[in-house]
Formats: C-alpha cells, structure tokens, sequence
C-alpha cells in the first residue's frame, strides 16, 4: 500500500468527450497519457515539451482574460481532432487527442474547453 502526503495528488486527466480532455499541471511529460497528441496549456508555467506532441502555450494567470485567445483555442482543439498524426519512428497514424491544462485544471482550461464546446455546438455563430 502506498500513502501520499496532503501535497501528493495523483495526476489524472478527464475525458470530456472521446478526444478531448482537461486535467491540472503535468509535471513531466511522462505523465501525459500517451494517446494524447495536442496539448493546450493555459498557464504561466511552460510544458516540458517533447516530440511526440504539438503544444500550444497561452500564459494566463487565473484572473486574466480568455477573450483575447478564443480564436486560437478554437483553431489549436478543432485542427488538432481534424488532423492525422503520424507517431514517429513509425508511420502510424494515430487518431489525434486533446489535452487542455492549467495548473488546477478548474479555472482556465475549464474555461478554455466550454469555449470550444460553445462553439462546436453552434453557440459561436
């Protein structure tokens, strides 16, 4: 058995709709699941990138506005699930996942995945 301390919080992501998914701050990129292909990440802190990924980094603090950054949320998730992605050293091609972030995955990347449901079901016309 193990025991975590009160800052110990295990790291998972949500799935809000197949290919698409909100979560806190990953650390490293080892904990992002491997299926995922985009990342959006909404907070100061910058990814640790790898290359398996495409990243999209808009630095916002919790209070800050999103407005500004609703086209390029819109075009990174919706370019992203219309792509096919090929995952090196193979050709496979791989069926493209989403994930959005902040650093509690409550506030920002909340804010950043309604937006893009907004749109996605009309609501942005």
């Amino acid at each position: 058995m193990t025991t975590a301390t009160l800052n110990e919080k295990p790291y998972h992501a949500f799935e809000i709709l197949p290919h698409l998914h909100l979560s806190s701050f990953p650390t490293t990129p080892e904990q992002i699941p491997d299926d995922i292909t985009h990342v959006l990440n909404m907070c100061t802190t910058p990814s640790a990138p790898d290359a398996t990924r495409t990243y999209l980094h808009i630095p916002l603090l919790d209070w800050d506005d999103i407005s500004p950054h609703i086209s390029s949320i819109i075009s990174f998730i919706s370019s992203a699930l219309l792509s096919s992605v090929t995952t090196p050293p193979t050709t496979e091609t791989k069926t493209p996942k989403v994930l959005v972030h902040c650093a509690l995955g409550v506030n920002r990347s909340a804010a950043a995945v309604i937006t893009y449901l907004v749109w996605r079901n009309g609501g942005g016309e």
